[in-house]
């Protein structure tokens, strides 16, 4: 297995420990804006799944909601341990499925899959599986799920939207420095090749030094 195979890196440990932390932090102190409580637990996962693959996102957003829970007394909830995950995850499915695509500029890649990323999280996760698993702790005696979504949506949209805007904010600085290189599968085909005709070459060059 080459290095650029592995999945969890050094480089990719040492910051899938860094959004750990970060995503602990924001989910323990999310300010109140009103009724309003906000979390950039989003911005924190997509950057980790987005820039460092699926399985460092699900990492980052399992655990930074589990330490997030402890650190206000209480246990973390399984059903929304699997919303937490997918809010890692996700990104980084996403991220891979982008690279069928051809878009070299890179300010427009980080443009459109941010969107894309953000609706698809917003649609699974936000609307569904996390307004289901908090209707089916808190609500399911009182009300529909139905009339549960409807009473949650308006205020966790506020939130997604300041998410995206933060994402969309911060992704051409991030990907500066992490020296991200948006890539099409194309890219690793032709790399594929490349490595193979290296391969080829190889017998011969031994030959001929002996």
């Amino acid at each position: 297995m080459t290095r650029s195979t592995k999945i969890l890196t050094t480089k990719n440990v040492a910051f899938t420990a860094v959004l750990a932390a970060l995503c602990v932090v924001v989910n323990t102190f999310s300010p109140a804006v009103g009724p309003l409580k906000m979390t950039f637990s989003y911005t924190v996962c997509f950057v980790a799944g987005h820039f460092f693959g699926p399985v460092v996102g699900a990492l980052v957003g399992v655990f930074g909601d589990a330490m997030g829970c402890l650190a206000k007394g209480y246990a973390p909830d399984p059903l929304l341990s699997v919303g937490s995950v997918l809010i890692g995850l996700l990104p980084g499915i996403v991220q891979y499925f982008s690279r069928l695509f051809r878009v070299k500029n890179r300010a427009l890649y980080g443009v459109i899959w941010t969107i894309v990323t953000f609706v698809l999280v917003y649609v699974v996760v936000t609307v569904f599986w996390n307004t289901f698993a908090l209707w089916f702790m808190y609500g399911k005696g009182s009300k529909t799920y139905w009339g549960y979504m409807a009473g949650r949506i308006g205020p966790q949209t506020a939130v997604w939207a300041v998410n995206l805007g933060l994402s969309l904010i911060l992704y051409p600085v991030l990907s500066q420095v992490l020296h991200f290189r948006p890539t099409t599968i194309w890219d690793y085909v032709k790399q594929i090749r490349a490595d193979r005709h290296a391969k080829i070459q190889e017998p011969a060059d031994i030959e001929e030094s002996d």
